[in-house]
């Protein structure tokens, strides 16, 4: 009888903290500190990949400011062309499931429950989808300048240098470097992603654990 009260007891409180998690990240989907910022008018552009778990904020590489591209070049030799997609996520997760149907459960449990260590992926793409899934938001220079330098701060560094996972996925074009916050059930990929679009300048939610949350207040 213990145990059975004690699996109840576990059951509704973890119930009732999921129902809270998403209650409160949703009411604060509605509070926005840059609504007010205009992206029609200005020449530049980054896009935002989103689908129904993951977001990532993707940079044309002759857009890259010196600092984040003299970072890179060690690591991806040819950034004369193409983009760059930047995302964030538990480092077990990224280098070692390569599809959101292989997630075991208690890789998903660690990583939400405990501060895990988390990567930062780097993919390097010729060109970029066209379709739903790809948002292209227009911004200033500063704006882009700014969004650059919380990229590049999200990294760990030794030496000043990034720090490179050995295991890289050079075929696909995607390099894992150190993040230097851990992952866990408040900071997700989105509040990352989230995190560094309002950081900027642009108009996102204050806490974005959801990947619609990220892109919620921009014109589809």
């Amino acid at each position: 009888m213990t145990i059975l009260k004690f699996l109840k007891t576990t059951l509704i409180t973890s119930l009732t903290l999921t129902i809270f998690y998403f209650i409160i990240s949703h009411i604060l989907l509605f509070f926005t500190p840059n609504t007010n910022s205009s992206t029609q008018n200005s020449r530049y552009e980054v896009s935002i990949f989103h689908d129904r778990a993951h977001t990532e904020i993707i940079i044309k590489t002759k857009d890259l400011i010196p600092t984040l591209k003299t970072k890179l070049k060690p690591f991806i030799k040819n950034l004369s062309g193409g983009y760059l997609a930047f995302s964030y996520g538990d480092q077990y997760f990224m280098l070692h499931t390569k599809r959101w149907k292989d997630l075991g459960f208690k890789t998903a449990l660690k990583a939400l429950l405990i501060n895990t260590p988390a990567v930062i992926k780097v993919g390097h793409y010729n060109a970029i989808k066209k379709d739903s899934s790809i948002i292209k938001i227009h911004i200033s220079k500063s704006v882009l300048e700014k969004l650059q330098t919380y990229i590049l701060n999200s990294f760990k560094r030794k030496d000043d240098a990034l720090i490179a996972l050995n295991i890289s996925d050079k075929e696909r074009y995607l390099y894992y470097f150190q993040a230097k916050k851990s992952y866990n059930l408040f900071y997700t990929c989105n509040t990352y992603t989230g995190n560094i679009l309002r950081k900027s300048g642009l108009p996102v939610s204050l806490w974005t654990p959801l990947a619609y949350q990220v892109v919620y207040h921009f014109p589809k």
